[in-house]
């Protein structure tokens, strides 16, 4: 069978609010449902914005071998956990570790006490 042609979609294409991003399954009594994904990764752009890092190759072939090794155990892990489990376990050490300041002259490391 021949896919649908895509030519002349443009933006429909990639638009979340279309009907071709609302998945639809059945479930064990033959009554469809709808898993709006969407929507959840709405909420989580919402709650977690996106950033870009250039890292080097060595770095993310061991962030694939973590993020395979944790899937193994959570299949819902994202390589985005990996790196904000990292990067607030990074943020609390270095609030550990700071000189003490006073109040107006201190760095916000983020919510870590």
């Amino acid at each position: 069978m021949k896919r649908p042609s895509i030519k002349g979609m443009g933006t429909k294409l990639f638009d979340p609010g279309s009907e071709k991003a609302v998945i639809t399954s059945q479930l064990q009594n033959g009554i469809p449902s709808q898993h709006h994904d969407v929507a959840e990764s709405r909420r989580i752009e919402e709650k977690y914005p996106k950033a870009t890092f250039y890292l080097p190759h060595s770095m993310l072939e061991r962030l694939d071998r973590l993020w395979i090794a944790r899937r193994s155990k959570d299949r819902r892990i994202k390589k985005s956990d990996l790196v904000r489990e990292a990067l607030e376990n990074y943020l609390a050490e270095q609030n550990r570790r700071r000189p003490k300041v006073s109040d107006s002259d201190r760095i916000d490391y983020g919510d870590t006490p």
